[in-house]
């Protein structure tokens, strides 16, 4: 079951990405939203996440990629913020 308390809504818009907290507790958000970034200003682990949606087909319907997001228009996400890894963490010990 995906955890739709951790969401944030980002639109691309002109190089900026606007964010904005999308769910029932704002306050899981990791970032102080709402907001508007350069692309290159957001944290790693976003731009991994919004890298991922990109690639994927926005024409409806589409499918949550779980810890990742959801792609819902050509600009516009919802992006998983409960996992900041975005899988680097395997779990599995070196």
């Amino acid at each position: 079951m995906t955890n739709f308390d951790c969401l944030i809504r980002a639109q691309l818009v002109n190089g900026k990405v606007k964010l904005e907290a999308f769910g029932l507790d704002d306050k899981l958000c990791p970032l102080s939203l709402p907001c508007e970034l350069n692309e290159d200003a957001l944290p790693d682990w976003l731009k991994r996440k919004l890298a991922i949606l990109m690639v994927m087909p926005y024409e409806p319907p589409t499918k949550f990629i779980p810890n990742v997001g959801r792609r819902i228009m050509e600009n516009v996400f919802w992006v998983y913020s409960g996992d900041q890894t975005n899988g680097y963490d395997t779990g599995e010990t070196s």
